[in-house]
Order: C-alpha cells, then structure tokens, then sequence
C-alpha cells in the first residue's frame, strides 16, 4: 500500500497507461491513467505538485469523492481525492490533485 504523504509524480510515472480497480458500491469502477501534469515547485513545497488525469467510458460516472484503488500492476492507493472535469471525446475524465 502507497501512503498518500509519501505521493510524488514518480510513483505514478510507470502507471500511466494502466488501468486502476476502484473501490464503489455496488461495484468496481475500472478507471484508466491517462496522463500526468506536472506543476512547478516553489521553495515551500515538499514535493513538486502534480495532477493525475483519469478516464472512463462516458457511461461510467464516478461522483466527486475520496477512493482506495488498486493498479494492475498490483500496487494499492488509499484515500485518493478524485473529480470529474469537464472533457470532450469518447471518455469522462478525472482530476486528482497533488499539491
């Protein structure tokens, strides 16, 4: 399991691409990486900001909310801040903020 204090760009840069399990009711959502953001770090920051950008079928919704969700690649994270924003195309897509 990743510690969400622990969270930087990196832990995510082998997972974009891969497709997450999220813990729902009253099912799993499969949710696809589909890019990260990198922000710009000040003196301040203990990490360099970054978002993740995730993505459904448009006939999938997951509402604004705090999720545990597993990689295909086996790693756990827990307590994840997600929101969907507005997108255009075939996919919803998902924020996840890390600043």
């Amino acid at each position: 399991m990743v510690v969400f204090g622990s969270l930087t760009i990196e832990t995510f840069r082998s997972e974009v691409g891969n497709v997450f399990t999220v813990d729902t009711v009253p099912e799993p959502v499969k949710i696809k990486l589909l890019r990260l953001k990198e922000g710009v770090a000040t003196l301040k920051d203990f990490r360099v900001p970054f978002s993740l950008i995730f993505g459904t079928p448009r006939d999938t919704l997951l509402v604004e909310g705090v999720y545990d969700m597993k990689s295909e690649s086996g790693r756990e994270f827990r307590q994840i801040m997600m929101a969907p924003i507005q997108s255009t195309g075939p996919l919803q897509e998902y924020q996840v903020i890390h600043n």
